[in-house]
């Protein structure tokens, strides 16, 4: 945590669970403290994403924490033609697969505490395996072409879409 106005003052505690760091943090979580709060954080943007799926993910879960009263928003930056997007379709597999296997290893049976494991269809895991989670998910028309025709402003005034990954 950094102080706006005294820049050289940082609060920094060991380990997540002791006292010294609950003690500290426990002030700054009122919306009108000028330090910096991540566990206040309702907005993940992922402007470089990981090779690993999961780090993005974890990144993701923070915000997605017990007791958000928000809803969450989550925006992933990624430069078209680039080595990000490789990065970004490969780690998309590595999800896929990640899916496909633990969804093979549940078979049949009941989740824990979540009721029934969601099964997915064959031509579901060959898209994950083929295509990787991201592709998956997409819609099948010509809109994701559309949109990355567009220029920023156009994107901007008059486009959202919201990708809900369970």
């Amino acid at each position: 945590m950094i102080c706006s106005k005294r820049p050289s003052r940082m609060v920094a505690a060991p380990c997540g669970t002791c006292s010294i760091r609950k003690d500290h943090a426990s002030p700054h979580q009122t919306p009108d403290h000028e330090l910096v709060n991540l566990t206040a954080a309702d907005t993940c943007v992922i402007f470089h994403s990981d090779g690993n799926p999961q780090n993005d993910l974890q990144a993701q879960a923070r915000c997605h924490r017990f007791g958000q009263p928000k809803a969450v928003k989550v925006y992933r930056l990624i430069t078209r033609n680039s080595y990000e997007r490789e990065m970004l379709d490969k780690a998309s597999l590595k999800l896929g697969l990640d899916r496909a296997v633990l969804q093979s290893m549940s078979g049949n049976k009941e989740g824990n505490n979540n009721g029934p494991v969601q099964q997915f269809s064959k031509k579901e895991i060959e898209d994950l395996l083929g295509k990787g989670a991201y592709a998956a998910i997409m819609d099948e028309n010509d809109e994701g072409n559309r949109f990355c025709s567009e220029d920023i402003d156009q994107i901007l005034q008059r486009r959202a879409t919201i990708i809900t990954i369970t």
